[in-house]
């Protein structure tokens, strides 16, 4: 028996829960996205959204070699939900730059500078306490209003979250 095509709706939800990128936050390798089967196919026979994740080439490959494990696909799979659900991409993106931080200067503070104006974008983040915002002196303007910067500093939570969704392991929603 062939196997069949994965519906339409199907991956346009596969699609928007990776956020129309890849599900491993870690991954930067630039080829297309594929949709790779969390248990083999040849074991399961149907396409089930549970079962299912969007991946690049390159770790579908890894996935399928074992590189990748797959309580860690389905880790990523059950981060996406709480992540794409929760924060907005400004907040991803500032995970993402934290992330960075931590790994090439750990050590070093964790913290942003953000504008006042920005609070909404990160009102997930700090509404679950993983950022505390504190108020710095000075003022920015903006379109010729006068802004007051607020650094965003990372709590241990937001750390412990952060080092949990990029490696692969489950957080706590």
């Amino acid at each position: 028996m062939s196997r069949p095509s994965v519906p339409a709706s199907l991956k346009r939800r596969l699609f928007e829960e990776a956020g129309y990128r890849y599900a491993i936050p870690t991954c930067r390798a630039t080829s297309a996205l594929q949709m790779e089967h969390i248990e083999d196919w040849a074991k399961v026979q149907k396409h089930e959204f549970e079962n299912m994740i969007v991946l690049c080439a390159n770790c579908h490959a890894r996935v399928t070699t074992g590189e990748i494990r797959k309580d860690a696909v389905r880790a990523y799979k059950r981060n996406l939900a709480i992540i794409n659900g929760r924060y907005s991409l400004y907040e991803y993106r500032l995970m993402e730059a934290f992330y960075t931080k931590m790994r090439e200067h750990p050590g070093e503070p964790l913290q942003a500078q953000v504008a006042e104006n920005d609070y909404l974008h990160i009102k997930g983040m700090v509404d679950d306490g993983l950022l505390v915002l504190r108020r710095t002196p000075g003022g920015m303007w903006s379109f010729g209003l006068p802004i007051s910067p607020m650094q965003a500093l990372l709590t241990e939570a937001g750390k412990k979250l952060i080092n949990s969704f990029f490696n692969g392991r489950d957080i706590e929603n």
